[in-house]
């Protein structure tokens, strides 16, 4: 199933006080969708996707000096877009219950569009003036396999007797997009982690399952 439609928001703010008057108005097309498919052998494929938006909030959207601290001075940009997260999932999965034996995968993915962000400047008087824009390109990643596979085979149905063995390795990805002290920057980080378990027992008498 797939499904789509345009979410619009208003922001009127007036500042009295001030004298300033805004209004922004976002546009933004929202959608998910989840397909799936199992194939003669039970495996599976599915995959689900889907956007986010959060709208700017009116301290950052707001053309104003706030110097209510004077060391930390801020000011809005009523220019800002929404931000948009786009999420994306895919999976594949093969396993057999009554041997407890199978594998799968399990990716996922996020995208960030027009974030926003702090863009701090500090000057020589160590006074810090603060904005916000748009940055476009943050992004993170999963991936996930596994497998596990039952050693022992026995053509008595009645054995109460099982010893499995599996094992996953996760994949991490992360990019961070910023300013520090008006100069923009990257970031970005990978994670790695691979493990064993493995699975002794014997049905309502023991069940060991140390994991590596």
């Amino acid at each position: 199933s797939v499904s789509g439609g345009l979410n619009r928001t208003e922001l009127k703010t007036n500042n009295l006080i001030q004298d300033v008057n805004f209004s922004n108005e976002f546009n933004i097309f929202a959608y998910s969708g989840y397909v799936a498919y199992q194939f003669k052998d039970k495996s599976r494929l599915s995959s689900w996707f889907r956007n986010s938006t959060q709208i700017p909030s009116v301290s950052q959207l707001q053309p104003v000096v706030n110097q209510t601290n004077p060391l930390n001075i801020t000011v809005g940009n009523p220019d800002l877009d929404a931000s948009v997260v786009h999420n994306f999932s895919l999976s594949y999965r093969k396993y057999n219950y009554k041997t407890r034996s199978g594998y799968g995968i399990y990716s996922y993915f996020t995208y960030n569009e027009d974030q926003v962000v702090p863009v701090t400047i500090t000057d020589e008087d160590l006074v810090r003036t603060t904005t916000y824009t748009n940055l476009s390109g943050g992004q993170s990643a999963y991936l996930n396999f596994y497998i596990n596979r039952s050693l022992k085979k026995s053509k008595n149905q009645n054995d109460r007797e099982r010893f499995t063995i599996g094992g996953d390795f996760n994949f991490n990805y992360n990019k961070n997009l910023g300013f520090s002290n008006g100069q923009s920057f990257r970031s970005e980080s990978y994670q790695f982690s691979p493990s064993v378990d493995l699975n002794y027992e014997i049905e309502d008498v023991i069940d060991v399952e140390p994991r590596f």
